[in-house]
């Protein structure tokens, strides 16, 4: 094979350098090809935001999206009861009657609970919000 033609001094860079046809010099990886030539550097254009703004757009939420339309009471100290009772019951599949705030009567046993919903198992499965239960007894009674 035959060597390769020789590069006018003008061109000649060093390892990692390549020069455009205009004579100036990249760095890269690849040469950039010879009917581009690059403005200049290279600016980021992005609209101003004022500080406000900023920090109004990426705050925290807080609460559940669902529960919004609700009056938000402070959050008190927990003593674990009603985790307590919930497990309990739970875990003994203790047959439970939901009464709701709309006076509905819902009767299964507890699957799961969370810090917002409870499960309940009978003939269906019913996923019931706990702000939207009013109290909550064992059948038996």
């Amino acid at each position: 094979m035959a060597d390769p033609l020789p590069l006018p001094d003008a061109l000649k860079t060093r390892s990692g350098d390549f020069a455009l046809a205009s004579g100036t010099k990249t760095s890269g990886s690849c040469p950039a090809p010879a009917s581009i030539t690059p403005p200049g550097p290279r600016k980021l254009v992005r609209p101003p935001m004022s500080a406000s703004a900023f920090n109004k757009g990426f705050a925290r939420r807080n609460g559940s999206p669902l529960l919004r339309h609700q009056d938000v009471q402070p959050v008190q100290e927990s003593t674990h009861a009603e985790s307590f009772y919930l497990q309990k019951q739970a875990q003994s599949q203790t047959p439970m009657v939901f009464v709701l705030e709309d006076g509905e009567r819902i009767e299964g046993c507890i699957e799961w609970y969370d810090r917002d919903c409870i499960k309940i198992r009978s003939h269906t499965r019913i996923l019931i919000y706990k702000s939207s239960i009013k109290y909550l007894y064992k059948a038996q009674e």
